[in-house]
């Protein structure tokens, strides 16, 4: 039965309620506004006192900190330790302090070697040196080489009292400073003369301020008893939270009675600064606000009331007249009778009353029209419309579409009243008819899905929507459509299914598997990542990624994630930590993907434990290889099968004149230094025999071969090359070389010397041979010529025999002079007669090749220290050089065929030189070679022609001297070689 049956109950009962509800909802914002107001103002106040106290303990801890740590100061300065001045410094500020009771200074050993107690104290001095301070809470800190700070509560030596400790470290000492309690407990007394006015009705104490330590332990209480008693506090969650770093107010209840209380961390020392106020104390002015709104609230409801009780009176007796109109035209009327003028909108009311009247007739005749249209508009719908009775569940309409659903017509379905519940499948057709009929007599419209069988025995997948026609309180009839949903059903089925084969594989995979949203809590794992870590899957889906990962310093967990949701998956490596704590290396990979508009990151992790293992037994196998191949005199070098370097030692480096293995890694080692053979001819790869093992597979030695550093400098080499073989494949050459440089020399040289042996041997035979004849010639010439007169033809032939007979003499006698050889001390020695020496050996060959030869030499040269046949090797050198520079440039005679020579004195600071300048105008030398021309075989000349050794040679006697040799040249204009030697001091 309904409460509101008529339009009278109801008319006023809304007048009522759109009087009565603006004034409740008034009264009810207003109460809750001033009861939140007042609120918010004692959880401020409360956390206001808290701030105060934290501030004045932590400026009360800062003032003494810094007192102390000037006190390190001064017994720090230089005196304490020589002097042993510590104790009257300690004790001086014990004595001047109302805080401190008592300073002394521990060692490692946990031992006291200086003492500061008040003078009133010093009976005491014998228990501080006899006690064990190493389980002292600020002496653990300094043993582990942690800050010690500010301690918690202990009892004092001094006093018996409870007391607090600060501690402070210089060199290997820790100093400590025992403070007593009384100052902070000042602090919380004048809190608490703050609240004295706040009294609860039974005259206890309506307040508690208290000042805690890190273990719980009362430091300062309004109750100066409970810090004597020590008694811990940890039973107060919001002391647990603030010592835990967390500011927290609330209200709980204790004792029977409700508690604001605060809750604030002392940061410097790790304490909690604790409030609790009586709440019901604190608002009671809301209970007296309460009972006045109450008051004017009745007032305000009762006078609406009768406003409403006598506005519907009035509205509803036109409405009266006009029901009695209704009735009539209900009863068959079609004219319907305006009553007596009222209010305008019950008049426009009646009136279109009397208009519908007239319409009935006209929408009589269209309804047989409309009702066609409907089961046009019916039938046109994706599935089985249809209509049935309650509580028969009979079928009173079916749409056509019945038949291309189910493929029975309308009609059949009609016909037989159960027929709905035989083309349900056999497997849902007791539970969907019984579900259905559950909810329809709870009165609930309903939408489920179920299967048909259709008439050609395959099966459809429906979805009926159902909605109830209630009348009178009570469903009468259903009205509803069965739609064809097989496909997506058919989907779904599938989809789930491949879920759970997904699942599967996941639950199979040998990595673990972790789903994690962007605040790095876990969403779900895999087995494998509960076996690994040791936990179960309930418990490890409440961790956080932080609780079992630990990244490596330089990875930070956000940029990670952006990394990821930015640019792809990622690669590293991290550690897990274990149930058991236990640390296990692990690789990640960690992508991203969307999930109901979520974002939610996939890691795969695996477990490189023994991968790190079989590293480190690489890496230190490789240091090994590395540090013997380092420590070898020769160097060695490897390539790739693309002739590129994949390594090189200390030495290799060393002679090839680079700085870093980075240097030659990745290049072309035969194209970089490996430059030809030490006859002059270049060695291309095609045919280079170290490039040739990685074809043939044959070991190759040389010593016949150059390389060059990274200047560009030839040097000599002998090599050893083997194949560096992978199993049964060559991935490599090994290269294994030593500068030979000085051992071609000496080879070279004692080549050289053993010809120079032979030619002076046999240059000394033939001289000794014309030697007696010349000087028989020499003496016949001078007969004749002091017989016969000075003037006339024969005389003259005379002199021209005399004269070449002596100048045959002289090369005869320098001749010989070159092949004796010459002693290790250097002689005082003419330069220009060395030259004139020399040039008398090289002048035949000079005349004969068509060379025009100049010399230009200053007079009164200074003598200098000299072997003489070294000198004249030299000139002999560069003489030989010249020729064939004009020889390659001028094959026949040429004006320009010339060699100029000149003589002459420079001075170098305090020290004297004589330069000799050779200048040909041959072919030149390449600005790129100018520098090495005067390295060990390094030639201009053709293959075949020279050893590269001439100049080397040159250079080295030059040096051996004292003096200078260099090159200036312009290709295919000239050349000019400078030597300078330093003249014999007169002392």
């Amino acid at each position: 039965m309904r409460v509101v049956s008529s339009l009278r109950r109801a008319f006023t009962l809304h007048y009522i309620v759109a009087a009565v509800f603006p004034i409740l909802l008034f009264a009810w914002f207003s109460f809750v506004y001033f009861n939140h107001h007042l609120l918010n103002e004692i959880f401020r106040s409360n956390a206001f006192l808290a701030h105060e106290i934290v501030a004045q303990t932590e400026d009360f801890l800062t003032r003494r900190s810094t007192i102390l740590k000037h006190l390190v100061l001064i017994v720090s300065g230089g005196r304490y330790g020589v002097f042993n001045e510590a104790d009257f410094y300690l004790a001086a500020e014990v004595n001047s302090s109302d805080d401190f009771e008592s300073i002394y200074i521990l060692d490692r050993s946990g031992k006291i070697i200086h003492l500061g107690l008040a003078a009133g104290e010093q009976a005491l001095k014998s228990d501080y040196q006899q006690a064990d301070f190493s389980g002292h809470e600020l002496f653990k800190r300094f043993a582990r080489g942690e800050e010690p700070g500010w301690s918690g509560v202990y009892t004092s030596l001094t006093s018996g009292e409870p007391s607090i400790s600060l501690g402070l470290t210089y060199d290997d000492y820790l100093v400590i400073g025992n403070l007593s309690l009384h100052h902070l407990g000042k602090i919380v007394g004048r809190f608490s003369l703050f609240d004295q006015p706040l009294l609860s009705d039974n005259g206890k104490s309506s307040f508690i301020f208290s000042i805690v330590d890190r273990n719980g332990l009362p430091i300062a209480h309004t109750d100066a008893a409970m810090v004597f008693r020590q008694q811990a506090m940890r039973n107060h969650s919001e002391i647990v939270d603030a010592l835990s770093g967390t500011v927290v107010t609330a209200v709980n209840s204790h004792e029977g009675r409700n508690w604001v209380e605060s809750g604030l961390p002392v940061r410097e020392t790790g304490w909690a600064v604790w409030i609790s106020r009586d709440f019901d104390q604190l608002t009671a002015p809301i209970r007296t606000t309460r009972y006045v709104f109450l008051s004017i609230l009745a007032a305000s409801v009762t006078f609406a009331t009768l406003a409403g009780l006598l506005v519907s009176r009035k509205v509803l007796r036109p409405l009266g007249r006009l029901v009695e109109g209704v009735g009539a035209l209900a009863d068959g009327e079609r004219v319907f009778q305006l009553g007596e003028p009222s209010y305008v909108e019950i008049d426009e009311l009646t009136c279109g009353f009397k208009r519908m009247s007239l319409a009935v007739l006209e929408r009589e005749l269209s309804l047989g029209k409309s009702e066609s249209r409907f089961r046009s508009l019916v039938n046109s719908i994706e599935g089985i419309v249809f209509e049935a009775d309650f509580p028969e569940m009979r079928l009173t309409f079916v749409s056509e579409r019945s038949e291309q659903i189910s493929g029975y017509p309308a009609s059949t379905w009609l016909a037989t009243p159960e027929f709905w519940q035989t083309c349900i499948h056999p497997d849902d057709r007791s539970w969907a008819f019984n579900y259905s009929l559950n909810q329809v007599e709870s009165g609930r419209n309903h939408q489920f899905e179920y299967r048909l069988l259709h008439r050609d025995g395959h099966v459809v997948w429906v979805r009926q929507m159902v909605n109830l026609v209630v009348e009178e309180g009570a469903p009468t009839r259903l009205l509803g459509v069965m739609i064809d949903v097989t496909e997506s059903k058919e989907a779904a089925i599938a989809l789930q299914e491949s879920e759970q084969r997904f699942r599967s594989l996941v639950e199979q995979a040998a990595d673990a598997i972790y789903i994690f949203d962007t605040n790095g809590q876990l969403v779900d794992v895999n087995e494998q990542a509960c076996r690994s870590l040791g936990y179960s899957r309930d418990v490890l889906k409440t961790k956080k990624v932080s609780d079992i990962q630990l990244l490596h310093p330089s990875l930070e967990f956000t940029s990670l994630q952006k990394t990821v949701m930015q640019g792809g998956p990622l690669t590293f490596e991290a550690e897990h930590r274990r149930k058991n704590s236990q640390l296990v290396p692990v690789e990640i990979r960690l992508g991203s993907f969307q999930f109901q508009d979520t974002p939610l990151f996939l890691a795969l992790a695996r477990d490189i434990t023994e991968r790190k293992k079989s590293d480190a037994a690489l890496k230190e196998s490789e240091e090994r290889v590395r540090l013997l191949l380092d420590s070898t005199a020769e160097g060695v070098y490897g390539m790739d099968c693309a002739a590129r370097c994949t390594f090189c030692n200390a030495a290799g480096l060393k002679l090839l004149g680079f700085n870093s293995e980075q240097e030659l890694l990745g290049k072309n080692v035969h194209e970089l230094f490996h430059k030809g053979y030490d006859n002059g001819t270049p060695c291309i790869q095609e045919e280079c025999t170290i490039c040739n093992i990685l074809t043939t597979g044959i070991d190759a030695h040389s010593d016949a071969e150059l390389f060059s550093d990274a200047d560009g400098r030839y040097f000599p080499v002998e090599y050893f090359a083997r194949p560096i073989v992978k199993g049964d494949k060559m991935v490599g050459v090994v290269v294994v070389f030593h500068d030979v440089t000085e051992r071609k020399l000496r080879l070279q040289q004692s080549i050289r010397t053993a010809q120079l042996a032979s030619l002076g041997e046999l240059a000394a035979g033939v001289a000794h041979e014309i030697n007696n004849p010349i000087s028989g010639v020499i003496n016949y010439t001078q007969i004749l010529l002091n017989r016969h007169k000075e003037i006339g033809e024969e005389y003259d032939l005379l002199q021209r025999i005399l004269k070449e007979g002596e100048r045959v003499a002289t090369i005869v006698r320098d001749l010989l002079f070159f092949s004796r050889e010459g002693g290790p001390e250097k002689v005082l020695s003419s330069i220009s007669d060395l030259l004139e020496d020399s040039l008398s050996l090289s002048a035949a060959q000079i005349r004969k090749e068509g060379i025009l030869l100049t010399v230009d030499c200053a007079k009164e040269l200074p003598l200098i220290y000299a072997r003489a046949q070294q000198l004249q090797q030299l000139f002999l050198n560069i003489l030989s050089n010249a020729r064939h520079a004009l020889a390659e440039k001028y094959p026949g005679n040429d004006e320009n065929k010339k060699i100029e020579i000149s003589l002459k004195l420079v001075t170098h600071g305090e020290t004297g030189y004589i330069r000799v300048l050779f200048k040909d105008y041959g072919v030149g030398i390449p600005k790129a070679r100018i520098e090495r021309v005067l390295h060990p075989f390094v030639t201009t000349k053709a293959a075949g022609v020279g050893t590269g050794l001439g100049l080397s040679i040159s250079l080295d006697i030059v040096k051996k001297h004292g003096g200078a040799l260099w090159i200036e040249s312009v290709e295919g204009v000239s050349t000019e070689v400078y030597i300078e030697l330093p003249i014999a001091r007169k002392d």
